[in-house]
């Protein structure tokens, strides 16, 4: 594939009625469709899985807090703020909610919480211009959810995917304020529903192994196995049902197996 565009497929797919003109029309259509998704899993598997990764934060269901003020040799982020320091974190709400505790906030401290799905899209925000400068307990739940909500919750956050970032930003007056938004940034807090409730946790959900983020392979045709695997973080979308059919005659798909080496030189060269 030249920049997403070569032609993918398992070899029994190509019996599936797609010429090879077809096969380079929908494996870069479906590159468009995946590639905010793609990069974005770039950006999750350093945070979440590489612990040599300067951008690493320990894992799923935890922030790691950035105080202190960036330079030119920080470039985790194309353009960083450097008056409102990040507070990052990945969650997987695959087993259960997590609860997001904020603290209250003096009034000329500005703080923001962006929550951001798999294709990169910003779902929800929390912070003092949405839900003011008091402290506030947040429920956030993943697609499917449909337990009890504790009455002390203060909002829940609806996620439409199973893996979401959050973005924490928080005001920074000076090199003097650092101090005070080091113990501010001590009191974002996550924890599971189950722990935040005093009861058993749920069964665990199989983990499974993240594939190791290579550049070369999201810029192939094995970028189709990125996408497969992380669809199955995604509910389908009635809407783009023919979309997902017309990927599948490439082998894109929920479950699908992608296996290049079984392709076909004429397709692998399309």
């Amino acid at each position: 594939m030249q920049q997403g565009s070569e032609a993918v497929g398992e070899a029994s797919r190509e019996e599936e009625g797609a010429s090879l003109q077809e096969a380079r029309e929908i494996a870069r259509d479906a590159f468009v469709y995946a590639y905010p998704m793609l990069y974005n899993y770039k950006t999750l598997y350093l945070s979440t899985q590489d612990p040599l990764s300067s951008g690493y934060t320990g894992g799923f269901q935890r922030f790691r807090h950035f105080a202190r003020v960036l330079t030119p040799k920080d470039t985790d982020v194309v353009t960083p703020n450097n008056d409102t320091p990040y507070s990052m974190a990945w969650l997987d709400l695959r087993r259960e909610p997590l609860v997001l505790r904020l603290p209250e906030v003096e009034k000329d401290r500005y703080n923001v919480f962006q929550f951001c799905d798999l294709f990169t899209q910003n779902f929800a925000y929390l912070g003092v211009r949405t839900t003011g400068f008091k402290s506030g307990r947040y429920l956030i739940a993943g697609p499917g959810w449909d337990g009890a909500v504790p009455s002390d919750m203060d909002g829940v956050v609806r996620a439409p995917t199973q893996l979401v970032c959050i973005v924490g930003r928080t005001s920074l007056s000076g090199m003097g304020d650092l101090p005070l938004l080091r113990e501010l940034q001590k009191q974002y807090l996550l924890t599971p529903l189950s722990e935040f409730a005093g009861r058993a946790p749920p069964p665990p959900v199989p983990h499974g192994v993240f594939p190791p983020w290579e550049e070369a392979r999201a810029l192939s045709a094995r970028f189709i196995g990125y996408v497969n695997f992380l669809f199955q973080f995604i509910p389908p979308v009635a809407s783009e049902r023919a979309l997902m059919e017309r990927f599948a005659r490439i082998g894109m798909g929920a479950g699908r197996v992608f296996a290049p080496e079984e392709l076909s030189r004429e397709w692998v060269e399309a």
